[in-house]
């Protein structure tokens, strides 16, 4: 029960540090966190949830995090449809992803606005009307769907079909992404990117977390890395990278992580407060990631004279946190390195023994990889 554990553990010592906050403002607290999961989690049980998947059909936001916290808590697997309009995807890509969805046979669906499509034949419950079921309960039947819990359960799943995400793979699948997967990010993250000072002093990284749940292990994974850091989330709809810099140095981001073909569209001047004297900048950790990181991309980066550090991560959907590059060659290609408790080796292709097929295995790894 990693998460929940985390975020109970910020909650008894910061209750009033941020674990969520979004471009309109409106935030939530780790003692919110704590406190709404808990109660979200005991309106589950009430209405008779089992290990099956719960799928979520709500705006990726303060509600939408307390039901996943409240839903590991449980062991209960969450898959996300998103509900924000994925730019230039069509109605009938939209239709293959709710089809997708329900093919896990999801037990119960949890929405924030009632106005679904019709043809999605689910019992499904409000957000908040399930918050109030669970406040009037006790946590005595929690405890046993606790108590239960193991590294080796599946956290959520994240289906990444071509056409909503690229991948590196380019074929469709459904990853069950397994509570030991988070775990490993909360505990290697912060030596990865080694952050400095006492995560428990403060108030905390802000992290940036653009992403769409189109694209859920990226999501999944931008919450670990601000729990990792025991921070806040900052959630941004913003569309363009006029938008997204603003949205980076009006929240006083620190930690950003963006695939290379995005940062190629930036400037680092556009991180900088240019309104204050001298200019002033809250970056301290620029993340590569979701694609291969271009040499002249990680040059410009990751200049010496820039206020941060930056790092080039290889991540996917099937292996989290796994190989970290703080440096580069003379090529300016990233030095790889696997992060702590990664195993790595090479299976040998053909009959030479020079190129091969490279094996990941750890606790990072999913370990039930789909066909």
């Amino acid at each position: 029960m990693a998460l929940p554990a985390a975020v109970d553990a910020v909650a008894a010592e910061a209750p009033g540090r941020l674990a969520m906050l979004l471009d309109d403002g409106s935030c939530l607290t780790y003692r919110g966190l704590a406190q709404k999961s808990s109660s979200v989690a005991q309106g589950l049980v009430a209405l008779g949830v089992s290990r099956r998947p719960l799928l979520s059909h709500m705006q990726r936001g303060c509600d939408w995090y307390v039901l996943y916290i409240a839903a590991a808590r449980l062991g209960v697997p969450l898959a996300a449809m998103p509900v924000e309009p994925s730019k230039g995807r069509s109605p009938e890509l939209r239709s293959l992803r709710w089809s997708q969805l329900l093919a896990l046979e999801p037990q119960l669906l949890i929405v924030d606005d009632e106005a679904l499509p019709t043809e999605v034949e689910l019992r499904r419950y409000h957000f908040r009307k399930v918050l109030d079921l669970g406040a009037q309960e006790t946590d005595a039947s929690v405890k046993k769907f606790v108590s239960e819990v193991s590294e080796d359960d599946v956290l959520c799943f994240c289906r990444t079909p071509r056409g909503f995400t690229g991948g590196t793979t380019g074929r469709q699948r459904c990853v069950p992404v397994t509570h030991g997967m988070a775990w490993h990010e909360l505990r290697r993250y912060p030596e990865a990117l080694h952050w400095p000072g006492d995560l428990s002093s403060g108030e905390g990284a802000r992290v940036l977390q653009p992403s769409s749940l189109y694209w859920a292990s990226a999501v999944f994974g931008q919450l670990d890395l601000a729990l990792a850091l025991r921070g806040c989330a900052v959630v941004s709809e913003a569309m363009d990278v006029k938008d997204l810099a603003k949205a980076i140095r009006t929240h006083q981001v620190n930690v950003v992580g963006l695939p290379p073909s995005l940062l190629s569209l930036m400037d680092p001047s556009d991180f900088i407060e240019t309104r204050s004297q001298g200019g002033y900048c809250h970056l301290r950790r620029l993340i590569s990631w979701g694609e291969p990181c271009p040499p002249a991309v990680a040059s410009r980066w990751g200049a010496a004279a820039l206020p941060w550090r930056f790092f080039d991560v290889l991540i996917s959907t099937e292996y989290w946190l796994s190989f970290v590059a703080s440096e580069q060659d003379e090529k300016g290609r990233s030095l790889f390195m696997p992060v702590k408790d990664l195993e790595v080796y090479l299976k040998p292709v053909g009959e030479t023994e020079e190129f091969g097929e490279l094996c990941l295995h750890g606790p990072g790894v999913c370990q039930s990889l789909p066909g």
